[in-house]
C-alpha cells in the first residue's frame, strides 16, 4: 500500500540526511512492513518534491495507545510538478 503523507521541514531535513529513519504515528491507517510512505512539506518552496520510503519494520511497544513506530529505508524522491502561482 502506498501512503502520502504530510511532515514538517526539519523532521523531513533530518530524513533527507539520513538521520531520521523512523517515524512515530497514530495507526489510522494501518501500516505495514513493506508499504510505501511519500513525504511531503505542506507549503514548500515552488516545487512539489516528495521523499518516498519503504516501512521495514513496525512495532507498538511502549507506545500511547493507537501509536505506532516504524523504521523506514528511503527508496527515492522525486519532483513532481511545479505549483501554480509560485514564482
Amino acid at each position: 500500500m502506498n501512503h502520502k503523507l504530510k511532515i514538517k521541514p526539519a523532521y523531513l531535513a533530518a530524513k533527507a540526511m539520513g538521520e531520521k529513519l523512523f517515524e512515530v504515528r497514530r495507526n489510522d491507517r494501518d501500516f505495514k512492513v513493506g508499504d510505501t510512505v511519500a513525504y511531503s512539506q505542506p507549503f514548500s518552496n515552488m516545487y512539489d518534491k516528495q521523499y518516498v520510503y519503504e516501512i521495514t519494520y513496525v512495532s507498538d511497544f511502549m507506545q500511547a495507545p493507537g501509536y505506532i513506530v516504524f523504521g523506514e529505508r528511503q527508496v527515492g524522491n522525486m519532483v513532481l510538478a511545479l505549483r501554480r502561482g509560485r514564482k
